[in-house]
């Protein structure tokens, strides 16, 4: 098994999009061969961990993958 974490940002006009794909494909991304655990993450600015620190721009997946799967 392997874990790997994907960070990426979505331009402000595509934020409802990013969102909206968030919440249908919580567990479609499950499904994926090889995948035995995946967490879609949104992200903050780092200075608090708080929801006001929160950013819409920048999202991520943790995925724990078969290390076989991965070609």
């Amino acid at each position: 098994m392997i874990t790997v974490i994907y960070f990426w940002k979505v331009k402000p006009r595509f934020v409802p999009i990013a969102i909206f794909y968030m919440a249908i494909h919580r567990r479609a991304v499950r499904k994926f061969p090889g995948v035995k655990f995946a967490k879609l993450l949104g992200t903050g600015k780092g200075i608090t961990f708080t929801p006001l620190d929160a950013s819409a721009l920048r999202w991520g997946i943790l995925l724990t993958i078969n290390q076989s799967d991965l070609n």
